[in-house]
């Protein structure tokens, strides 16, 4: 049993290699460091204060710091595959790597879907940092939504779009309303999701994006697990045995970190890294079938 996990491990190397390969691909803004001393910087091959544009840099290159993120999380469950406690992340790898990655990274999906979904992404995240950098987060959210309201208006239904408003406005108010504002962020986050799943359902009705139902019932344990589900909870933590744990970890990494791949594939349109891809894909399908059989034939879960 231990041969199936030292070949899981070096997949998940390869994989988490071939996507930090990828990262490197993705477009870098550089900017002479005399201007950042200046407070300035290069927009769009402009010269421009600093502070008038950094609110546009995370959604005019969100690419990178998704990709970054997943890589990120990636690479700890990997480091800290034993760990009972990353059963809790599960979830979170699943759709960033499978779901979010579409979005964010296919190139069938429309310029405005993928705008309004990193656009509510980013209000909501904004809005919800409370840190001593809680300012800045609140101009950057002030001026992305001002700068782009009408779309936001013509994208979201007018209860959703009014809400988002709300939330600005009170952000800016020099005294806020705690329990109102508690309200409306939930109200964000919930947005956040109702758009996500309303793109993902308009291209499913499209044929080109589609969860298998391995995928959904996965995704399902690992909802319930988030939620407390006391009884999971015992039985991930307390009963589950080393072995189906790390039959779990490696089989989360690989499908979320394949689909991400080749998202990420379609949207650098690298040919050279695209044949990389391919490559490891074949590979990995030969593994994945030595890997289901140790699986089904590993000792059953207490």
């Amino acid at each position: 049993m231990d041969n199936i996990f030292e070949e899981a491990e070096i997949q998940a190397e390869k994989l988490l290699s071939v996507l930090k390969e990828g990262n490197g691909l993705l477009p870098k803004r550089m900017v002479p460091r005399n201007l950042l001393r200046q407070g300035l910087t290069v927009y769009k091959g402009i010269v421009a204060p600093i502070k008038s544009v950094s609110h546009k840099y995370l959604f005019d290159d969100f690419e990178a710091p998704f990709l970054e993120a997943y890589i990120a999380l990636f690479e700890k469950l990997i480091e800290e595959r034993t760990s009972a406690i990353n059963e809790f992340s599960f979830r979170t790898l699943l759709e960033m790597g499978s779901e979010d990655s579409f979005i964010i990274l296919d190139k069938r999906v429309e310029k405005d879907d993928k705008k309004i979904f990193i656009l509510v992404s980013l209000l909501a995240d904004y809005s919800s940092i409370e840190t001593s950098m809680r300012s800045v987060f609140n101009d950057w959210l002030t001026k992305l939504f001002n700068e782009h309201e009408e779309f936001i208006k013509k994208m979201l239904p007018e209860k959703d779009f009014a809400s988002l408003k709300e939330l600005k406005d009170l952000l800016n108010n020099t005294s806020i309303d705690l329990d109102r504002f508690t309200i409306l962020l939930k109200e964000a986050r919930e947005l956040r999701n109702k758009v996500k799943a309303t793109i993902l359902n308009k291209y499913k009705q499209k044929k080109v994006f589609a969860l298998n139902n391995m995928y959904k019932r996965m995704k399902s344990g690992e909802s319930h697990m988030l939620h407390g589900n006391a009884f999971l909870i015992i039985n991930r933590i307390n009963q589950q045995s080393d072995e189906n744990h790390l039959f779990r970890v490696f089989a989360y990494l690989t499908i979320s970190g394949i689909d991400m791949l080749n998202h990420l594939s379609g949207f650098l349109g690298n040919e050279s890294y695209s044949q990389k891809i391919d490559e490891f894909n074949k590979k990995h399908d030969e593994f994945e079938k030595r890997f289901k059989i140790a699986w089904e034939n590993s000792k059953p879960i207490k």
